[in-house]
């Protein structure tokens, strides 16, 4: 079968790309949200994204991979939030989430 090099999930609103070493997530920023309302917090096999402005989680699930907490960042760019997430390994993920 074919790897994904990423995808959108319209449902949810986000968009995500990957290489080798990296995965890339841009998710759109809610109205009246700033930087200090980003809540991200990163596992080696999970990711929680949320907003102060927004009921619920923008992103919260079991990854479909392994990522290096440490190299796991997020900045603002635009109206999006990019949520960058290092691979643990040189392993292409099947999903985003499973």
């Amino acid at each position: 079968g074919t790897v994904p090099t990423g995808g959108t999930n319209v449902e949810e609103g986000y968009t995500w790309t990957q290489s080798k070493e990296e995965v890339e997530i841009t998710v759109p920023l809610p109205d009246g949200a700033s930087k200090s309302s980003v809540k991200a917090v990163f596992h080696t096999g999970s990711l929680r994204l949320a907003f102060d402005e927004q009921e619920g989680p923008a992103l919260d699930g079991r990854l479909g991979g392994q990522c290096d907490v440490d190299g796991c960042t997020w900045s603002i760019d635009g109206g999006s939030v990019v949520v960058t997430l290092e691979k643990a390994g040189e392993v292409s993920w099947g999903s985003l989430f499973v």
